[in-house]
């Protein structure tokens, strides 16, 4: 019997209500207690009410018996180092060993540490190689697309004791994130960034075509499909040797998952069991953004982008929208030849929509010191150590009060749009096998774009390997 799994689509009331009874019971603050300086051992019981189980997997019901360390654990953890392991650019990393030691010289006898690895896949494989030598880092990025074939492994600790015991409130976190490192009762996670796609414009384009800018409401419905291939067709020019595009950002899976989801379509079943992509809302949708690259001419192709990226485009003025998220802003703000800003995405026939992405900190059951990895992982998720991470311009802050600050809001001018888009950013259908079906997904979809393989085709060759895969014994 297949477990129930957390749904492929969450709208902000359903998160809601998914993890509020959690968070009830969490209220109060975190006293940053010395690492290791003998508090009290986490209760025996973990909460029942956080969301969800982990995504389709079979030991799903096992998770919840491994958590509690014991007192003598953590009088054991005292003098244990903490190894925390992340990827990142220059400034990203500096930021994180400032914090850490922050944390170590506000910790008596604190010992944490930074390791830095490629991000991507091979951080991946990196720590599954490390796990299965018995020597893993003991707090770990974690993405959401990972975390349940990792929780269902039970190679992740659950932090719902600690919560517990310190009257931890996770509210302040965006619901979305926070409830994807929740599986069968027990949080495994905090969510340390969080990204939805927005629009980036550049606002002189729109005026020297006589377009009205994109509003900045997600439910105007002024802003849809059509209105949006109308505004498209005005801003795609062809010019010299250059030719000029409406839009950009179509083809990879948080870029594409949100047409869907404005359109009312789906990847898979609820329940996990089947997949939907070859349904005919999802088909439109698909359908839509393969021609607005080869019917309507208004985004670039593949081959397009190869010649110039679109970023590059973007920058030079041939490019009018560009998908994007806020770890990118540095590259928009360094543009001097014209104004730009954000908007949100244009309204689908059935709801607004943008994809919830991000990262978040999870700790090891192999660890030795777990009392000391969880003081580590809130501190690295409070919001002195988001304000300080969000300055360096490569993350959306995952608590709302660092969004809301005067400093978030700075720039762009219209920033709030980037925490609108919370309200409707659509939770993946993450599982345990989204590791093998991610890259079936990739490679039909690659044959859609590059116009070598129609919706019908490549959308029935995915749910036939799908299927495949989630009818596995055990899933």
């Amino acid at each position: 019997m297949r477990a129930a799994t957390l749904l492929p689509t969450l709208t902000r009331r359903r998160l809601l209500q998914r993890i509020g009874s959690f968070g009830a019971g969490l209220v109060g603050t975190v006293g940053l207690a010395a690492c290791g300086g003998g508090a009290a051992a986490p209760p025996t019981t973990a909460s029942s009410s956080a969301a969800g189980t982990v995504a389709g997997s079979a030991g799903a019901s096992k998770l919840a018996t491994t958590a509690q360390p014991t007192a003598a654990a953590q009088a054991s953890g005292a003098a244990q180092p903490v190894s925390v392991s992340t990827w990142g650019g220059a400034d990203e990393v500096a930021v994180r060993k400032e914090l850490l030691q922050a944390f170590n010289q506000q910790h008596s006898g604190a010992n944490a540490s930074l390791q830095v690895a490629p991000g991507g896949q091979p951080f991946y494989d990196k720590l599954q190689a490390a796990m299965a030598g018995g020597v893993p880092p003991d707090v770990f990025y974690m993405g959401p697309d990972n975390f349940p074939a990792f929780a269902g492994k039970q190679v992740l600790q659950p932090i719902s004791p600690y919560m517990q015991r310190d009257k931890y409130d996770p509210s302040d976190f965006w619901p979305g994130p926070l409830s994807q490192y929740a599986a069968q009762g027990n949080q495994y996670g905090l969510p340390r960034g969080v990204a939805s796609n927005v629009l980036y414009y550049n606002s002189d384009l729109f005026k020297k075509f006589g377009l009205p800018l994109p509003p900045t409401d997600w439910n105007d419905s002024s802003w849809n499909w059509q209105t949006f291939l109308d505004a498209g067709a005005k801003l795609s020019q062809a010019g010299g040797t250059t030719q000029s595009f409406a839009f950009a950002g179509l083809t990879g899976f948080y870029a594409w998952f949100m047409w869907v989801r404005q359109n009312g379509g789906t990847v898979l079943s609820s329940d996990f069991t089947t997949c939907t992509i070859a349904d005919a809302k999802t088909q439109e949708a698909l359908q839509y953004l393969h021609d607005l690259m080869y019917k309507y001419n208004v985004a670039p192709t593949p081959t397009d982008l190869k010649q110039q990226s679109a970023m590059a485009r973007f920058q030079s003025g041939n490019l009018a929208m560009l998908s994007g998220i806020r770890a990118g802003l540095a590259g928009y703000q360094a543009i001097k030849g014209f104004t730009w800003d954000i908007a949100p995405y244009p309204k689908g026939a059935v709801r607004p929509a943008t994809s919830l992405q991000g990262v978040g900190y999870c700790i090891a059951t192999g660890s030795k010191a777990k009392d000391n990895d969880w003081q580590v992982t809130h501190f690295m998720c409070s919001p002195t150590a988001e304000t300080k991470e969000m300055a360096t311009g490569t993350v959306m802050p995952a608590r709302q009060s660092v969004g809301h600050s005067k400093d978030f809001l700075a720039s762009p001018t219209h920033a709030d749009v980037f925490l609108s888009a919370m309200d409707h950013a659509e939770v993946p259908p993450f599982n345990v096998h989204w590791q093998a079906i991610a890259p079936i997904l990739d490679k039909e979809l690659t044959n859609l774009w590059a116009n070598t393989a129609t919706v019908q085709v490549a959308t029935q060759n995915i749910v036939s390997q799908v299927n495949a895969i989630l009818q596995q014994p055990g899933s």
